[in-house]
């Protein structure tokens, strides 16, 4: 269907009124010398209207001369009649002209960049390394070497273990994966011992590799040996060992903080202003307004607008709007609610981080909060669960003495 409509369009069609005392004849003398038409409307008894190519209609004005009937010509579409107009418009004949050239040797070029993949480092750092390899927006498809590309980024680029780039129309796919660390190798020979990293009572103990030390519903101290990397396997023999194993214990956190009864709020001047650029590539080019005004305080919103040929080829142009609201700031009064609502979150957040280390998750929490000479002090205690085991190695020295 698609396909019909774009040969249509290219041979041109007439959309053809045909009036005549017997209208059928009309249309048989139609079909026995085949001519094409379609999506046929009768008007009335006498009058009907159909679809013909550009071709079919100057043969059925031919067919016609000698017969009791009128044709007329209601509409015309498709590449002839338009190239019969851009021939009076110069202009627009070249543009049409710049654009099917533009649109042709577009499609051997990159215009877009789509990372796919996690990694440790930002889009903007890959693709800005790319870019230093030549990678960029309109560079020609075929000069990209997936494989040299690969082994020059990667050398810059520690944190990926690998890198593609896969052309797909006017787009490139680039594919990254992140570097998995190996962990610590431990020398042959060498001792390790399994230490506790804070303060806790210990619930659960899981020797992989040594001799555990402690036994749950224990008090530890941070420091305090849990697994032994020195393995008495009786009598005088001993063993040295890289102890390895999983200590989960209860521990306890009392985190605090000070903040103000008072607040910066926000007045909106009533001050707008609005800066239009556009950035051709690489290169911002100013049009109106300023993209900063030092020592005014503002909010600004940036709104892009990529370029496109009529949706099928993505142009390097960007249209950037930054609207500009300005404001002045005052000093305003907090209630205790509000600021202590504000100091929790800071707390809670600070010591998700510190259980994110040993994947440990809170069992209980309190907040409290008291006024001192005119601040909230406000306190987080919060009862955890989490892995508290460390490994340290033993030097050499203690090994030996140990297994003597």
């Amino acid at each position: 269907m698609l396909l019909n409509r774009w040969l249509h369009f290219a041979e041109g069609t007439v959309r053809v009124r045909v009036e005549a005392v017997f209208p059928e004849r009309v249309m048989n003398l139609m079909s026995s010398h085949a001519l094409r038409f379609w999506d046929v409307h009768w008007e009335s008894e006498l009058e009907f209207v159909c679809t013909m190519s550009r071709r079919d209609f100057k043969c059925l004005r031919t067919l016609t001369q000698h017969h009791a009937c009128r044709i007329a010509a209601e509409r015309r579409r498709g590449m002839p009649y338009l190239a019969v107009r851009a021939k009076r418009r110069l202009a627009l004949a070249l543009t049409l002209l710049c654009s099917a050239l533009l649109l042709f040797f577009g499609s051997f070029c990159v215009w877009d960049f789509e990372v796919e993949g996690e990694a440790e480092v930002s889009e903007e750092q890959i693709l800005r390394v790319l870019a230093a390899h030549g990678v960029k927006i309109g560079v020609l498809s075929e000069k990209i070497d997936s494989e040299k590309l690969r082994n020059e980024v990667l050398l810059e680029l520690p944190e990926l273990s690998w890198i593609a780039v896969n052309v797909k129309g006017f787009k490139a796919y680039v594919q990254v994966r992140p570097r998995i660390h190996a962990p610590e190798v431990v020398k042959e020979g060498e001792t390790v011992n399994i230490i506790a990293r804070r303060d806790a009572v210990v619930e659960k103990v899981q020797p992989l590799w040594g001799e555990a030390v402690v036994l749950g519903g224990m008090t530890v101290k941070e420091g305090d040996l849990l697994i032994s990397g020195v393995s008495h396997r009786g009598g005088q023999e001993v063993q040295l060992l890289s102890a390895v194993g999983r200590v989960e214990g209860r521990t306890w956190y009392t985190l605090t903080t000070e903040m103000p009864l008072t607040r910066e709020e926000k007045c909106p001047t009533g001050e707008k202003k609005t800066a239009l650029s556009l950035v051709i590539g690489s290169r911002r080019i100013k049009i109106f307004g300023n993209s900063r005004y030092s020592g005014m305080k503002y909010d600004k919103i940036s709104d892009r607008t990529r370029w496109d040929f009529f949706g099928l080829l993505p142009l390097p142009i960007t249209t950037v709007r930054e609207t500009f609201t300005f404001y002045e700031t005052e000093t305003v009064s907090a209630t205790p609610a509000q600021q202590q609502e504000t100091a929790a979150a800071m707390l809670e957040e600070y010591l998700s981080q510190c259980l994110a280390a040993g994947e440990g998750k809170v069992l209980a929490k309190l907040v409290t909060a008291e006024q001192r000479q005119g601040r909230l002090q406000v306190t987080l205690r919060a009862e955890c669960r989490e892995q508290i085991a460390q490994a340290v190695k033993v030097p050499a020295e203690e090994g030996s003495h140990s297994e003597t």
